[in-house]
């Protein structure tokens, strides 16, 4: 989970960085800044609980 960059270019791919350590990769994009859990703090628990659940 991280934030939606908008218009700028990450200079990497995060899912691509993350697929080496998580082969059950599941990501989600934020729009918000950089303090995802404090931004939106309902996404970010419903994420976290989604994973606990399995």
């Amino acid at each position: 989970m991280w934030q939606d960059p908008g218009s700028v270019v990450l200079p990497f791919d995060p899912r691509q960085v993350w697929a080496d350590w998580a082969p059950d990769l599941r990501t989600r994009i934020l729009t918000c800044g950089h303090f995802l859990p404090e931004e939106r703090p309902d996404e970010v628990t419903a994420a976290i609980r989604d994973l606990l659940a399995r």
